[in-house]
């Protein structure tokens, strides 16, 4: 690209109809450029931020982008060309699988707090493990650490807190029509237990392992390994555990 100082690896839209990148000029401020035009006066942008994330994202439908700037040593989203306020760090910046909806989770004072739609949401934590999207709705879902304690949210419905918690992978955590999800939290010393829709469900395990857990077709059974205290393998099959 020609008559910039540097340019950023472009980024392409799901589609790959539209392609956005980071442009330095000969001033040493950055703009954001598609097809040629130049939007934003920056003094730094912000390539990579927090969980590898790209710093320009285009929503699933690639009619709406989101990318991230710096201005005045903050960090600063903007949304469809708009300006956000600034925080001192941004991460998990994602669109809604219908692209309707915009999150991402900003430092403000030291603490952690959702932003949705450009509107803060008053839940502070001290640190942010996991947010991702409800597969079959638009629902968003995270896990806060505050006060050392561990709280699953869905729509702004807290469920906690935990000592711990263990996500299981999301394409076996639902069920096969998501209206079942599935996760292992820890309320004591080497006791996990496996929650449904938040409800706990069977006998403490000493380490169960998240990865190997399933729903039945129906949704109805669940299985998963666990690790004994003692070191051996067990299979739970709805509450059910065998060697």
């Amino acid at each position: 690209v020609e008559g910039y100082q540097t340019v950023s690896p472009p980024v392409f839209s799901q589609d790959g109809s539209r392609f956005g990148m980071f442009a330095r000029k000969e001033n040493e401020r950055w703009v954001y450029l598609e097809d040629g035009v130049e939007t934003g006066d920056y003094e730094s942008v912000w390539l990579w931020h927090a969980r590898r994330t790209p710093g320009i994202l285009f929503s699933p439908d690639n009619q709406r982008i989101s990318y991230i700037v710096r201005k005045d040593d903050n960090m600063v989203n903007v949304l469809d060309g708009k300006e956000h306020s600034p925080y001192e760090k941004i991460a998990f910046n994602s669109f809604t699988p219908d692209s309707s909806h915009h999150s991402y989770f900003a430092e403000k004072d030291d603490k952690y707090l959702n932003v949705y739609d450009g509107v803060e949401k008053n839940q502070f934590f001290d640190k942010i493990a996991f947010s991702w999207w409800h597969p079959a709705q638009n629902s968003l879902i995270y896990v806060g650490m505050r006060d050392n304690q561990w709280f699953l949210v869905e729509d702004n419905n807290e469920y906690g807190g935990f000592l711990d918690i263990k996500i299981i992978p999301e394409k076996t955590a639902y069920s096969k029509d998501a209206s079942l999800f599935a996760f292992f939290g820890q309320s004591e010393e080497d006791k996990w237990s496996l929650y449904i829709n938040h409800e706990q469900k069977g006998e403490p395990s000493f380490w169960p392992l998240q990865k190997s857990f399933r729903f039945s077709e129906d949704g109805a059974k669940t299985a998963f390994v666990l690790v004994e205290d003692e070191g051996g393998l067990v299979v739970d099959i709805d509450g059910e555990r065998s060697n």
